[in-house]
């Protein structure tokens, strides 16, 4: 389930990187990648927030990363920036959770119907 965990997790920060389109593919990527962990993992509906919480545990290294590069070099942000960086840092981490809950969900449903 971890492996299957992160692999959700790549695919939703993957959805983030194409150019323009990313606004439309960046919300949606931790419930794609959810949707694939839940299908891979075969996850039932009360596993799937099991997969979302390893989602957003993941979701926190880059943030957690992001924001002590932040305060490390005071240059790179402000520190009003650097609240608000922490702050939509945690939504972004619930957000992950709920959505990959979701799509796990989802995806568990589908594959153990077929």
């Amino acid at each position: 389930m971890i492996k299957s965990s992160l692999i959700g997790f790549l695919i939703a920060l993957a959805m983030l990187l194409p150019p323009i389109i990313h606004f439309l593919t960046g919300p949606l990527g931790p419930l794609v990648g959810g949707f694939f962990a839940g299908t891979r993992a075969k996850v039932t509906v009360g596993k799937s927030p099991i997969i979302g919480m390893m989602m957003a545990l993941f979701m926190i290294a880059p943030i957690a990363a992001l924001v002590t590069y932040s305060s490390v070099t005071e240059n790179f942000l402000p520190k009003t920036f650097q609240n608000v960086l922490m702050i939509s840092g945690l939504g972004i981490v619930f957000y992950t959770l709920i959505m990959g809950t979701v799509g796990a969900a989802l995806g568990g449903a589908l594959i153990r119907r077929k």
